[in-house]
């Protein structure tokens, strides 16, 4: 019986009695030749070569492919120069001893390093002193040392504000994503920093209100007078009624900042403002007048084209695209047309303010219109009808 035409890795294995990993790493080192036929297979000639080397190349490679870094940390840690030492290995200790040029990497598996069982198992002096340094280095580090969100803590701030802090002042995290308790303890103690990031807050109506001591109401007079405004605003979804209905609102945030600055206001006796009772006048009222309710606003507005036109005029709040809708039916002329109505809501001085939340007829409102128009002389209706399927 003939010899095979050549060796694929499993067969090379086979035949020079290695494991697939040995004949693997062994071309990476140079051990085992790189095929020598157009097949990408070994010749008979160089399979009998490397099995006639065996001892060699696994003299070289060893017997074991490897350890991961944290089966590695394991083992080191039970070395007879270390086991006495009750030494806490990481596997970061281990990836560290390779850096230093004091372990091999081998290979890997599935993206992760492996290194040589040899030297985890029997370590020589000088790697156990070598882990020993980088174990009291990383337990020195760690102490001093502080994750970022302890360290925001320690500042009084959210990580947010923890890390622009720390990037305004050219300080960065050290190994482990931590940042050194010396600086830390220096932004912790610069009282100017920490007055601008807390003026810097950004906080909606009601903690707004709160963060003043005041009712909401008090902080509309506030913005009203032109004390007040908002330096952004945000996209929030809120849910109403039982069904499960959503919109998206815009909140406005106000400056932590700006609202202290209103503190400052001469005349203002703000220590009556935070005694006013529910429901009791506020002393704001003085300096604004506060701007009337929207939905009062197009109330009045619908009386009011009711009477004009002395017609069914009707509103309704569509609470998901948040915005009143007012429809009316047209008299016998088709009048007044929604151009009419725009005309009359753009010269309401109160109620034009509001013109962006109001939409002049539904879809419901557009129906009734065309179907007054299709009733005036001189127009007509086709309707347009077919029978068809009537076979059996």
């Amino acid at each position: 019986m003939g010899r095979r035409k050549g060796f694929g890795p499993v067969q090379l294995a086979n035949h020079a009695g290695l494991a697939r990993w040995q004949v693997e790493r062994g071309q990476l080192k140079k051990l085992i030749p790189a095929p020598a036929l157009n097949s990408g297979r070994w010749s008979n000639e160089q399979a009998d070569d490397v099995k006639a080397r065996r001892d060699q190349i696994i003299e070289v490679l060893g017997t074991h492919p490897g350890y991961g870094a944290s089966r590695g940390a394991q083992l080191l840690a039970q070395a007879p120069h270390l086991a006495g030492k009750k030494l806490e290995v990481w596997a970061c200790d281990i990836e560290q001893l390779a850096e230093q040029g004091l372990l091999e990497r081998v290979g890997e598996f599935e993206g992760y390093a492996l290194y040589d069982e040899r030297q985890l198992t029997s370590p020589t002096p000088e790697m156990c002193a070598a882990l020993e340094q980088i174990v009291t280095e990383r337990v020195a580090w760690l102490q001093a040392s502080a994750r970022t969100d302890e360290a925001a803590g320690r500042c009084g701030w959210n990580v947010g504000e923890f890390e622009q802090a720390a990037e305004e002042q050219d300080i960065r995290p050290g190994r482990f994503g931590r940042w050194a308790l010396e600086d830390v303890e220096r932004l912790a103690g610069n009282e100017d920093l920490g007055a601008d990031i807390l003026a810097a807050r950004m906080l909606g109506p009601e903690l707004a209100a709160q963060h003043l001591d005041i009712r909401r109401r008090d902080l509309e007079y506030c913005i009203e007078a032109g004390w007040l405004a908002p330096v952004s605003h945000v996209r929030r979804t809120v849910w109403s009624g039982g069904r499960g209905h959503r919109k998206v609102v815009e909140v406005p945030m106000y400056r932590v900042g700006d609202l202290d600055a209103l503190k400052d206001i001469p005349g203002v006796d703000w220590e009556a403002v935070q005694a006013t009772k529910p429901g009791r006048p506020s002393p704001l009222r003085a300096f604004a007048q506060l701007a009337p309710q929207r939905a009062a606003v197009v109330r009045a507005f619908v009386k009011e084209l009711r009477e004009a036109f002395d017609l069914p005029v009707w509103a309704r709040f569509a609470n998901l695209d948040n915005r009143w809708l007012i429809d009316w039916e047209p008299g016998l002329d088709g009048t007044p047309s929604r151009d009419d109505v725009a005309a009359l809501l753009a010269g309401n001085p109160v109620a034009s303010r509001f013109a962006d939340g109001i939409q002049l007829l539904s879809e419901q409102g557009k129906a009734i219109h065309w179907a007054r128009r299709m009733l005036q002389p001189g127009v007509a209706v086709v309707l347009d009808t077919e029978t068809h399927a009537l076979w059996g």
